[in-house]
């Protein structure tokens, strides 16, 4: 635990949940698996997100499941996102304000891509891994979505960089740049004539995962 938060903290989960020996409903890094198909998932209430097992011996302890009412578990994903932030981060790239993955369905079904194809499952992923313990739940998208482990990530990497998006140099500066040129009016009909926003946000995710590939390392969707 953080130092600064041990003390606030330290009572409150000293019974807790051992995760990493009993949890079934996330796996041993804290991934959920499974789907929704909310564009605005942070308005779903809390109890569509817990746990409901009936069999797991951790019920009355752990602060994801549905009888324990939510209670403790906007402390943990605050702790998990403080963790994360303090421990994991590296550089980043602003790709839309409160934009879920989600966001991008409908520009990639246009290009005639199928919820089947590989992009869409890691996409997923990027984007909902953390739907039970990541978001900050606190009426907007704050908080982590989901991530890629580096071989996740430099598969992403290879099924976006077969799509017609975008050429943008892959650095973080040369996407802050493109960005700022995006949002100037004149010099967008110029640099990105017909370029969706749909379209600029996946080229900086494939650029990210490409940088993230050369590093060995992967993604994390994240909105603060």
């Amino acid at each position: 635990m953080l130092p600064a938060y041990r003390e606030q903290y330290a009572a409150k989960f000293l019974h807790g949940a051992d995760f990493r020996a009993h949890c079934s409903y996330l796996d041993h890094d804290w991934a959920w698996n499974g789907q929704h198909q909310s564009t605005k998932a942070w308005f779903v209430e809390w109890k569509e997100r817990a746990c409901r097992s009936s069999n797991c011996i951790e019920i009355n302890q752990c602060s994801l499941h549905i009888l324990q009412n939510g209670h403790l578990a906007d402390d943990l994903s605050f702790l998990f996102n403080e963790v994360v932030d303090l421990l994991c981060l590296g550089p980043s790239m602003f790709v839309g304000r409160t934009v879920t993955v989600r966001f991008y369905q409908v520009w990639l079904e246009q290009q005639g891509m199928e919820p089947a194809h590989p992009a869409y499952q890691l996409l997923n992923r990027l984007g909902q891994r953390g739907w039970v313990i990541g978001f900050g739940w606190a009426g907007s998208a704050e908080g982590i979505h989901g991530w890629l482990d580096p071989a996740e990530t430099a598969s992403l990497a290879y099924h976006l960089s077969k799509l017609e998006l975008p050429t943008i140099q892959p650095t973080l500066e040369g996407m802050q740049q493109a960005l700022r040129t995006f949002w100037n009016q004149d010099l967008r009909e110029e640099y990105f004539p017909n370029v969706a926003f749909e379209a600029l946000g996946l080229a900086f995710m494939r650029n990210l995962a490409l940088l993230a590939r050369q590093r060995q390392q992967g993604l994390l969707w994240q909105n603060s």
